[in-house]
């Protein structure tokens, strides 16, 4: 099966871009009018993000199996497709449990359209430039943020929720088609020897080394620095006098860091490329949630903060696609990664609704910021484990 091109991974980034746009980053922004014109509370809003997250762990093993045996393109096509029938739900959205059930459906989509589906479709199609390919599309998708915050907030304003939902239904079920062209001659392709990696035992040979498990708690602590940051940045900037139109902006200044924090990695190479991405995003991750626990006022103090998470989180984005292939093995990707990636997922769900009741009980984001900052701290020792197990000669026998 021969790789993508070039201009073929270029289409498939843009695509990343818009899916991550639309289905993850714009959820914050609609928070705000949500609560307002329906009433409901922000645990309600969260609590059913915090459910679709759930249901999104929990796919990821079999979405990747799906993946391992050569139904990428219907994996990612049928998620997009799923996504815009749940984006007609959530203009319609007549109560706290038809948004819940909604979001269990789009978070089965995200298992299928996100990085996870992602990053296991590139390991299985560029095999040895699965590494480069992936920078590829994370240098391009990392504009999601700034696209998609300011874009989301002007279609509030101008458009209302409601018919903003239906508008992202369409652009999903446009990106269910760009992948349907893209992906041709994918599927089912490879199955009989992806089936016999699996048989043989890559899971379990996986789980006998410490990595494994050093990377899921990694990987766990990293998706709910992401999650909770993501999902109340806003309404944090916002306790603290920042203007809608101010977090807006600064929080537009994540997508060109990520990229930027990308961009270093060309100058890494693909030998060890894991091993720097996460020492760097564990400093960036660190110093910029000590500036945020310091609660320097002001625009630019927010922008700064914006920067530093957002270099921090473009570089663990290259780190969760090339780390398993690095630190353990490329043979069965996707069930591994699935497996690996579970914990994150998780975090990633049980975050944003924690997050929520850490502000409701503290009557602010204090609470929260420091909690951030710890896990960040964690972060850089779990990393540091994670580079003393590899380093350590295996016993004898």
């Amino acid at each position: 099966m021969p790789p993508l091109s070039n201009r073929a991974i270029i289409a498939f980034a843009a695509i990343q871009l818009v899916l991550w746009g639309v289905n993850y980053y714009a959820f914050s922004i609609f928070i705000t009018p949500m609560e307002r014109d329906l009433g409901w509370t922000r645990e309600e809003l969260n609590d059913a993000l915090s459910a679709g997250l759930l249901v999104s762990a929990l796919a990821g093993p079999l979405v990747g199996s799906w993946i391992d045996h050569g139904y990428g393109r219907r994996v990612m096509c049928g998620g997009s497709l799923l996504a815009a029938a749940m984006y007609v739900l959530w203009a319609w959205s007549p109560s706290p449990f038809v948004f819940l059930l909604l979001w269990l459906g789009l978070g089965f989509a995200h298992s299928m359209i996100l990085y996870e589906a992602a990053f296991a479709l590139l390991q299985l199609r560029q095999q040895d430039g699965a590494a480069a390919a992936i920078t590829r599309v994370t240098l391009v998708a990392g504009f999601a943020g700034t696209v998609f915050f300011p874009l989301t907030q002007f279609l509030l304003d101008h458009a209302g929720w409601r018919m903003t939902a239906l508008l992202f239904a369409a652009l999903n079920v446009g990106m269910a088609f760009s992948l349907a062209l893209l992906l041709r001659g994918m599927d089912p392709v490879m199955a009989r020897e992806r089936q016999t990696e699996r048989s043989n035992g890559a899971l379990r040979e996986a789980m006998r080394q410490p990595q494994f498990w050093l990377l899921s708690l990694l990987f766990a602590l990293l998706g709910v620095i992401f999650s909770v940051t993501v999902f109340h940045l806003s309404p944090l900037l916002q306790e603290r006098d920042l203007r809608a139109g101010e977090v807006a902006m600064v929080m537009a200044l994540i997508g060109p860091a990520q990229v930027a924090g990308r961009l270093t990695t060309l100058a890494f190479g693909n030998q060890g490329l894991a091993q720097r991405t996460g020492m760097f995003a564990a400093f960036a991750f660190f110093v910029g949630f000590a500036l945020l626990n310091m609660n320097v006022p002001g625009v630019l103090a927010a922008g700064l903060f914006c920067v530093l998470f957002g270099v921090g989180s473009g570089l663990s984005t290259i780190l969760r696609g090339t780390a398993v292939a690095e630190f353990l093995s490329r043979r069965g990707f996707g069930v591994v990664n699935g497996w690996v990636g579970m914990p994150a997922t998780l975090a990633r769900a049980a975050g944003p609704a924690l997050a929520a009741r850490l502000w409701s009980l503290g009557h602010g984001y204090s609470a929260v910021a420091l909690s951030l900052w710890i896990a960040a701290g964690l972060v850089a020792l779990t990393f540091g484990a994670l580079l003393f197990t590899r380093s350590r000669p295996a016993p004898a026998g």
